[in-house]
């Protein structure tokens, strides 16, 4: 497609390119201009770089070798620039509310002074010879924080108020601090190490807490009282303070021996376990009446299923499972998963004794019915 002379009419207010090549654009005289799409385009060019100030939306994903002058424009509320490379920005715009570059190469973010940004996206976000983004997230109004696999470096680890969901796996993030963030409801913390919370606090609305293989020293969940998914895998130590995890949890994901010890007499809304390559002894083997699935990958674990009297899936992993007092009930053959069928034999030949006994049962119910039937008829 070829624009003659580059022109672009005044009077347009959306463009949208798709799947095009070798377009020469001119966009200078676009005074009316509020949206930009442009998907998958090879050899775009704009002319010097220029973006009308009154345009709104800017998206320009799956672009490679792009120029973009973008800091004067006073009106631009939302950019996404995924999956594109060698993108030259001159800045940010000071009313930005939206900012996306997922798995793009880019250089010139400049987000510090993007004091109403409320939505930040960069996904492996790797800016020219490797340099850190550097951002303030103290002042802003942001609500999602998305930053897995970038070289970001905060130069306040305060976390604004407003923030609702954060990302921060594979980043170098070393320190937050969630004191003021009481909105704050996901997090997500994978591959981090050295992270640190100040005065280890979590605060009371969140609801999803993922730390992955990080380093986190004295974590304290006493007061996340809303709390319904937790996954806590480490290679490392890490300390729960007073080894406590909210009631409230429904799914429960622990690994690398993180706790030796696990009560779950109180955690009646729990309905998924998934224990992986950890040595856990249940007291006394309790599961929760609400179980709907217990995942045991590589581990070592005792269960009681003597007071469970709805089935729920288990699936086992190459790991040692123990019952207490050999019990097994008669739903298991039928809702037990495993990567070597019956990899003990006792499985089998529990599940063998369980239907004799339930038969024997029925036989003598059957037996007690009918002599209460001649009982009546002596009488």
């Amino acid at each position: 497609m070829v624009f003659k002379n580059d022109f672009i009419p005044n009077y347009l207010e959306k463009l949208f390119l798709r799947t095009c090549k070798y377009i020469n654009i001119n966009l200078q005289y676009c005074k009316v201009l509020q949206i930009i799409n442009i998907d998958c385009c090879e050899e775009l060019k704009i002319q010097n770089g220029i973006i009308p100030s009154q345009l709104r939306i800017l998206q320009a994903n799956k672009i490679q070798n792009l120029k973009l002058c973008v800091k004067n424009c006073i009106k631009l509320e939302e950019i996404h620039l995924d999956q594109s490379s060698e993108i030259k920005i001159d800045g940010l715009p000071p009313n930005l509310l939206y900012f996306s570059a997922q798995n793009s190469n880019i250089t010139g973010v400049n987000i510090a002074n993007s004091l109403l940004l409320e939505k930040l996206y960069l996904t492996n976000c790797q800016q020219y010879k490797q340099e850190p983004i550097y951002f303030n997230p103290t002042n802003t109004k942001l609500t999602s924080l998305n930053v897995p696999g970038t070289n970001i470096l905060l130069t306040s680890a305060l976390l604004p108020d407003t923030l609702i969901q954060a990302d921060f796996s594979n980043s170098n993030i070393k320190h937050l601090d969630l004191t003021i963030a009481e909105s704050l409801q996901v997090l997500k913390c994978r591959n981090s190490d050295n992270l640190r919370f100040s005065n280890s606090f979590i605060p009371t609305f969140v609801f999803s807490l993922q730390l992955i293989h990080c380093n986190v020293q004295n974590l304290d969940l006493r007061n996340c009282s809303q709390l319904k998914t937790f996954i806590l895998i480490q290679k490392q130590q890490i300390q729960l303070v007073n080894d406590y995890i909210p009631y409230c949890v429904k799914y429960l994901n622990i690994g690398d021996n993180v706790i030796s010890q696990l009560n779950l007499t109180q955690f009646n809304s729990l309905t998924d376990l998934t224990i992986t390559a950890s040595q856990i002894s249940l007291f006394k083997g309790f599961l929760p009446a609400n179980m709907q699935k217990l995942e045991i990958h590589e581990s070592v674990i005792n269960i009681n299923l003597q007071q469970q009297k709805w089935p729920f899936i288990i699936e086992n992993i190459s790991s040692d499972i123990a019952f207490t007092n050999n019990f097994i009930p008669f739903w298991f053959e039928d809702h037990y998963r495993s990567n070597t069928r019956y990899r003990n034999i006792r499985f089998k030949i529990l599940l063998d004794i369980q239907a004799m006994i339930q038969q024997i049962n029925t036989v003598q119910f059957e037996v007690e019915s009918e002599i209460a039937k001649c009982n009546r008829f002596i009488f």
